[in-house]
């Protein structure tokens, strides 16, 4: 049996890539054809409702978001490997999905990214993907307090972030799919800092304040 330096199976991270690459792939593949074609707003999100728990029975709980992914290994909850190969899958998902959406629907808008702006530290973007990225690590992380209703819970925190922060990304792997498949290269600064670093230090502080303060509150 192959192993790393600690003794760890590397087959054990295969199902994690999985859920992550199928994941994200299902997630472009139906969240994007019901926003463009279902136009009730009632039905759209009752849809999206059912999306978002769908996927999360589907990929045991997979966050399907590289943002999320970072949070929880700060947090403790992943091994930094885990964290490494569930983003390695969900970009990829992400990747291979987003093209596909474009060539089997061409009347399809994918969205675009305002990367053609120069880089501003402060910019109004990264702070809403960081803000909007840790407002789901939030969410994410008082799940447990809703029992056999977390899913459906974390469905409608979902569409409320997306109401409040005017449908933010807030997810690396989907950046990089829209960007991608626009024919863009993917090395751009501002789509680095706006799109991938920002809401990964927005869920990661998130993590880090919500670590510190259950410790301070179980001591």
């Amino acid at each position: 049996m192959v192993a790393w330096a600690d003794g760890q199976d590397p087959a054990i991270l295969i199902l994690p890539f999985l859920q992550e690459f199928w994941g994200t792939s299902l997630l472009v593949l139906l969240a994007w054809p019901i926003d463009h074609f279902v136009k009730s707003t009632w039905l759209n999100w009752t849809l999206g409702w059912l999306m978002v728990m769908s996927l999360d029975i589907l990929t045991e709980g997979g966050s399907t978001n590289p943002a999320c992914n970072v949070a929880l290994w700060l947090f403790g909850e992943f091994t930094a490997k885990e964290a490494i190969v569930r983003t390695i899958g969900s970009v990829l998902g992400a990747l291979l999905a987003f093209p596909m959406v474009s060539d089997l629907i061409p009347s399809l808008t994918v969205g675009s990214l305002n990367v053609g702006e120069d880089f501003n530290i402060f910019s109004t973007k990264a702070l809403i993907e960081g803000a909007a990225a840790g407002a789901l690590m939030l969410g994410i992380h008082f799940m447990p307090i809703f029992g056999r209703f977390m899913r459906p819970y974390i469905a409608v925190v979902l569409r409320i972030i997306l109401v409040v922060f005017h449908y933010p990304t807030f997810n690396p792997g989907l950046a990089l799919g829209i960007h991608w498949s626009k024919g863009n290269s993917l090395f751009d600064f501002v789509l680095f800092y706006d799109y991938l670093l920002a809401p990964c230090i927005g869920a990661g502080l998130v993590s880090l304040a919500y670590k510190k303060f259950s410790k301070e509150k179980t001591d």
